[in-house]
């Protein structure tokens, strides 16, 4: 009988311990910019839960050094390849073309401002956290379905030469249009100086004319006295 007691209260002591441990926290990455201003708004609203750092942890990757030039931050690839993930289980607006882009387990995934994830995060905090962002730095294959990484990280590379070809693009093009305004100028500045010559010549001209006619009507004068 002792030995029944003591059997039964170990079994219970084993059992216990894992019913009272604390699950892990989900892990909520947000893919951001410099400077970003719905970044912060993100920000300050994750962080003002009541569940932060109690069942979910905030995790920045950055996708963009700044959001007002858009240069591929240091987390520019491995963003592509998240993105590039959740659109294949069906998260059709997680993207890299913004930021914030916001990931929640295997639950959310979006490149948008939102204030309304809490329910999301406790539904991951009970089914547990599926760190697909996690998987994917790893350069794991099967992090969803149909996930090869070396084909993601290849598209990803792909990617950010396009980006910065797209840039640089756009830095071309609009000194080109500066170019071409200070042309304009140039111009507009050389017809006021034409203006300006054609006037002052024309003075000269009325000056010199009046003058001599003036000086002729003295001189005729003169000869009839």
């Amino acid at each position: 009988m002792k030995k029944l007691i003591v059997a039964i209260l170990t079994f219970m002591l084993v059992l216990i311990p894992l019913e009272v441990s604390a699950k892990d926290k989900v892990k909520v990455y947000m893919f951001v910019a410099g400077g970003c201003p719905y970044c912060e708004y993100e920000e300050e609203y994750l962080t003002g839960l009541s569940s932060y750092n109690k069942k979910f942890e905030l995790i920045k990757k950055e996708l963009f050094e700044d959001h007002s030039t858009w240069i591929p931050g240091s987390d520019f690839i491995l963003g592509v390849k998240v993105a590039s993930a959740y659109n294949k289980i069906g998260f059709t607006s997680a993207s890299y073309n913004g930021t914030p882009l916001v990931v929640i387990s295997d639950l959310y995934a979006a490149n948008a401002y939102s204030t309304e994830l809490e329910s999301v995060i406790d539904e991951a905090y009970e089914k547990g956290d599926k760190d697909i962002v996690a998987c994917i730095s790893k350069g794991k294959d099967g992090c969803v379905e149909g996930y090869v990484d070396s084909e993601e990280t290849t598209k990803a590379e792909d990617a950010k030469e396009a980006w910065i070809e797209m840039l640089e693009q756009q830095s071309q093009g609009s000194g080109d249009g500066e170019t071409q305004e200070l042309r304009k100028v140039d111009s507009s500045l050389d017809g006021t100086k034409a203006l300006i010559i054609l006037g002052t010549f024309a003075g000269v001209v009325i000056v010199f004319v009046g003058g001599y006619t003036i000086v002729s009507k003295k001189n005729k004068k003169s000869k009839k006295k």
